[in-house]
């Protein structure tokens, strides 16, 4: 079995959870090969090379850019969102290659909706965000994509446009693979998947790389005698990922806990988010070294994820595979993976109180090392790559059965 993994990039968010499959593929013995426009990952094939194709790219996505801001400001504003405005020939690649099957990952700027029409192999739609069965937006609260939308499109209703693009491709049968319970179920209420099998599995994390290392020694920035509170995401600035939160919740933790504690930040910033952190903050900045986030991880005592809006961020499963504690609010998939009192808690508001119950339990833990070993071998049991990857090759032979099933009929 020959699979294509296709992603725009191979880094950050969505492009790590590409490498993180496409990795555990081949260690399982499977022929996959990851296939990217913006290549960081040794292990990664650029699928169509030279500089005017780089050229084209950032042409576009620059022009992309300015329109998004004189037609859907008010959308961007909110939150990220892609726009699908230029046709590309990569289909005519990917058909020649000779896969078996292609997984189709965080595509914007990079696979037209068009140009993934016209592949011609088994094709799976692993999903990272709401974009594939809403319109421009990767986040949305909206209900109108969840009924068939009739109205006599605007000139400049992009939002519809785009959506009207992908209610044509979705008559063609494709895939579902959600990383979330939580995910699977807002597009299952979509118009446009209502009517898929959808599958839910988790991204695979290595427990050869993200893991509680017991004898491990602090990261030399971190300070050794304090209670190390992590904040971590790839845009700290990001509304959705908590930034009117952090300046609330560091106040509170230092009020409640004076001299005790440091934070810790991974992640890009600007200066509105630097303002929002306390002096006794250690900012790593975004990290793609591995070995470093590991570090930083296991120099860690607990894991703050205050995100408003989210499907299951990988960095929720890299901490619990490291033995963090989580503390997120009940939001997408990460209250999925939270077992109140266990590995973590629910927190239901930023108030004093409810603070100090929660931190209390792990502020004053007796044993912290045996804490973070439980919560490390829970996590393994699920989100393990060896284990996670089975999941895949079942649905991966299921769909190829189908597949030749089909071709023999017809």
């Amino acid at each position: 079995m020959k699979i294509g993994i296709f992603s725009t990039y191979d880094h950050s968010g969505a492009g790590l959870a590409a490498v993180k499959i496409n990795s555990a593929l081949k260690k399982s013995g499977i022929k996959s090969n990851l296939y990217v426009n913006i290549k960081k990952n040794k292990n990664s094939i650029i699928l169509k090379k030279g500089l005017l194709n780089d050229l084209l790219f950032h042409i576009k996505f620059y022009l992309s850019k300015l329109i998004t801001i004189i037609f859907c400001f008010k959308k961007a504003k909110n939150g990220f969102v892609s726009l699908d405005l230029f046709n590309t020939n990569y289909s005519k690649i990917i058909n020649s290659l000779n896969l078996d099957l292609i997984q189709i990952n965080w595509i914007n700027n990079f696979l037209s909706i068009e140009d993934i029409s016209k592949i011609k192999q088994p094709l799976i739609w692993r999903l990272s965000d709401m974009w594939p069965f809403v319109g421009i937006e990767h986040f949305t609260d909206e209900n109108k994509w969840n009924k068939n939308i009739t109205i006599n499109q605007k000139i400049f209703d992009l939002d519809f446009i785009t959506w009207k693009k992908k209610k044509k491709l979705l008559k063609k049968k494709i895939y579902i693979i959600s990383p979330s319970k939580w995910l699977a179920k807002k597009a299952r209420k979509s118009f446009l998947m209502r009517n898929r099998n959808i599958t839910v599995i988790p991204t695979p994390i290595d427990p050869r790389i993200y893991s509680f290392q017991i004898n491990n020694k602090k990261h030399k920035d971190i300070p050794k005698n304090k209670f190390i509170v992590l904040f971590s995401a790839k845009y700290l600035y990001e509304k959705r990922k908590g930034l009117e939160y952090f300046g609330k919740v560091t106040k509170i933790l230092n009020d409640l806990y004076p001299n005790k504690i440091h934070f810790v930040t991974v992640g890009k910033y600007n200066i509105e988010a630097l303002n929002l952190f306390p002096k006794n903050t250690t900012h790593f900045g975004l990290l793609n070294n591995e070995k470093k986030i590991v570090k930083i991880y296991n120099s860690s005592d607990i894991f703050f994820l205050l995100s408003t809006k989210d499907n299951l961020p990988q960095t929720a499963l890299e901490a619990v595979m490291c033995g963090l504690p989580l503390i997120s609010f009940n939001i997408g998939g990460v209250k999925e993976v939270i077992k109140n009192n266990f590995n973590g808690n629910i927190l239901k508001n930023t108030s004093k109180l409810e603070v100090k119950r929660i931190m209390d339990k792990y502020i004053y833990q007796k044993n912290y090392k045996k804490l973070k070993l439980k919560i490390h071998k829970d996590a393994v049991k699920k989100y393990s790559s060896n284990i996670v990857i089975k999941k895949y090759l079942k649905l991966y032979k299921s769909i190829m059965s189908n597949h030749l099933k089909n071709n023999y009929l017809n």
